[in-house]
C-alpha cells in the first residue's frame, strides 16, 4: 500500500512522525535499561526515500538515535491496529529489519562497515489483547537439535487495549495521542473527547498541540461515521479550546472538499440532546425519566448549545435540572 488511506496508519505516522511524541514514548515505554543507553536529544527521523523499499507499510517509522557509547542504533515503530493480534508480526519485522540493514549497505561505498542494531517497537490498539509470543522463535516448533538454526529477537510490545488512565504516561500531548487511539472505537468516545481536548492543552508545547489536534479531528471524521462536525463543535467548546471554532471550520472545508459526509442537519437536534445526555449520565449515572422527556422537547439548537455547556458546568443533577425547566419554557 503506497498511500494511506487508512485512517489509524495515518493518525499513527502523522504523530510518532513528531520527535516529541516519539522520545517521550520511548523514555516511558521501553525497558528501562535500554532508554538508560539511548541519547534520546539525537533522536532523528529517517525520510522515506532512506527507506523506500518498505513502502508496503508505508505507516511504519524509522528513527536513527545515538548510543551512550557513540554509536548508533535504529527504532523501528510497527502500528498494528488489527482486531486481533497477528502472530506473523515479527517474521514482518525480521523482513523489514533485513531490508533496512541492505539499504544501509548499499549507501556505503567501499571499506568495511558494522550493522547498527535496530530495535523493533510495537504499538497495537487492536480490539483484543496481545497475547502471543514477542520472540521470533515463537513462530517454529522447536528441537534442542535445530534452536540453533533459527535467528531469534524479540520486540517491544505496547498493548494499548490493556491500557488504563492509570498506566498511559507521558507528556500531555503523548497521551493525548494514546489515548485517541484507545478511545477511536468506543461508544463513550465523545464525553472523552472533552477530557483529551482538556489534557493535551495542559501541555507546554502549543504549536504542537494544535497540530495534534488538527490531524487527531480529521482521523476521528475519517473513522468515526456517527460524528458531525457540530458535535466536534460542541466538544471544542466544553473543552475550552482556543480557537476551536476556527480549526473546526478549517476541518470541516478540507473534510467536504475530499468528499466527506459531514452529518446532515436533520436529526441534528436529536444528536446534541443525545450528547446532553451523554455527559450527564457519566458525571451523575442515573437520569430521571422527567429531564429526559423535558430535553426532548427543546427543539432550538441555541438553547441546546447552552444546555451543553450547563450539563458540563452542573454541579449536581438538581442545578442542570433547574437550567433545563428555564429553558424548556
Amino acid at each position: 500500500m503506497t498511500t494511506l488511506s487508512r485512517p489509524h496508519d495515518k493518525f499513527f505516522k502523522e504523530a510518532f512522525s513528531q520527535p516529541k511524541i516519539a522520545r517521550d514514548f520511548v523514555k516511558h515505554y521501553l525497558p528501562a535499561d535500554v532508554v538508560k543507553m539511548l541519547d534520546l536529544d539525537s533522536l532523528e527521523l529517517q525520510k522515506d526515500s532512506f527507506i523506500e523499499e518498505l513502502q508496503e507499510h508505508f505507516s511504519d517509522i524509522l528513527y536513527r538515535v545515538r548510543l551512550k557509547n557513540g554509536r548508533f542504533a535504529f527504532l523501528y515503530f510497527l502500528f498494528e491496529h488489527k482486531s486481533y493480534p497477528d502472530k506473523w508480526s515479527s517474521l514482518q519485522l525480521l523482513r523489514y529489519m533485513v531490508q533496512i540493514w541492505e539499504q544501509m549497505l548499499a549507501e556505503v561505498e567501499g571499506g568495511t562497515v558494522q550493522l547498527q542494531p535496530i530495535l523493533p517497537i510495537i504499538l497495537h490498539h487492536g480490539e483484543q489483547q496481545w497475547n502471543i509470543s514477542r520472540e521470533f522463535s515463537g513462530l517454529f516448533d522447536l528441537s534442542a537439535e535445530t534452536e540453533r538454526y533459527i535467528p531469534n529477537f524479540q520486540y517491544e510490545l505496547v498493548d494499548l487495549s490493556q491500557a488504563s488512565d492509570e498506566t498511559v504516561r507521558g507528556l500531555a500531548e503523548t497521551r493525548f495521542v494514546l489515548e485517541v487511539m484507545r478511545y477511536i472505537r468506543s461508544d463513550a468516545f465523545f464525553e472523552e473527547l472533552v477530557r483529551m481536548l482538556q489534557l493535551v492543552q495542559t501541555g507546554e508545547d502549543d504549536e504542537l498541540a494544535y497540530y495534534l489536534i488538527s490531524v487527531a479531528v480529521y482521523y476521528m471524521m475519517q473513522y468515526r461515521n456517527d460524528l458531525t462536525v457540530d458535535e466536534l463543535r460542541q466538544a471544542a467548546v466544553l473543552a475550552a479550546l482556543p480557537q476551536g471554532e476556527k480549526t473546526m471550520a478549517t476541518l470541516a472545508e478540507r473534510l467536504r472538499h475530499e468528499g466527506f459526509n459531514l452529518g446532515k442537519q436533520e436529526g441534528k437536534q436529536e444528536g446534541v440532546q443525545g450528547n446532553i445526555l451523554l455527559l450527564l449520565r457519566h458525571r451523575f449515572q442515573t437520569i430521571p425519566n422527567h429531564i429526559i422527556t423535558q430535553l426532548s422537547a427543546i427543539q432550538d439548537m441555541d438553547k441546546l448549545e447552552q444546555l451543553t455547556t450547563a450539563a458540563f458546568d452542573a454541579s449536581s443533577l438538581d442545578d442542570f435540572d433547574d437550567n433545563l425547566r428555564h429553558y424548556a419554557y
